[in-house]
């Protein structure tokens, strides 16, 4: 039985810094396109463009992006951090999941968002402004699912502060 711990590995990303994993103790785990596989993020870990995440049921983990939001997740969600085209600006596409979204004490913060195929940006206006956003695809009951395709089901909510949503095109 070793007595302690391997050492982490640091590996060179390809992709630009969005983000941390803030959360000791909860997992969040990442796509390795590589091997094919889900790896846990290791607690304090960077995030970096065009990463997968996922998070399991019973876990709420937190990610701290550059543009100054806080993303705690509430139970099964999946995203992908990518490169914003605007400075500042986060973006993320959430295949589904939910989530709590606060500034971390910074007012305008911006964050792209891809809902299930709903696209827009969220600005979190206040220093104290949060959102609780729920994405997820639904198939209507009697449907077929080999041939009807399902459509996204999205809900915003503000929890504080001023925030504002712009649908994209």
């Amino acid at each position: 039985i070793p007595t302690k711990p391997a050492p982490l590995v640091v590996v060179k990303k390809d992709g630009p810094e969005l983000g941390r994993y803030t959360s000791d103790e909860q997992v969040l785990s990442r796509y390795d396109a590589k091997e094919m596989v889900w790896k846990i993020v290791p607690a304090r870990d960077l995030i970096f463009a065009g990463e997968r995440l996922q998070v399991l049921p019973p876990y709420r983990p937190q990610i701290a992006l550059s543009s100054g939001a806080q993303i705690t997740f509430a139970g099964e969600s999946q995203v992908q951090l990518e490169a914003s085209k605007k400075p500042g600006a986060s973006r993320m596409t959430v295949h589904y999941g939910r989530m709590v979204v606060v500034t971390v004490g910074m007012p305008g913060v911006p964050l792209e968002l891809d809902l299930s195929g709903l696209k827009g940006t969220l600005v979190l206006s206040d220093a104290d402004a949060g959102v609780a956003i729920d994405s997820r695809r639904y198939l209507p009951p009697g449907s077929d699912p080999e041939k009807d395709p399902a459509f996204g089901v999205v809900e915003i909510f503000s929890t504080s502060g001023k925030a504002t949503w712009t649908t994209e095109g």
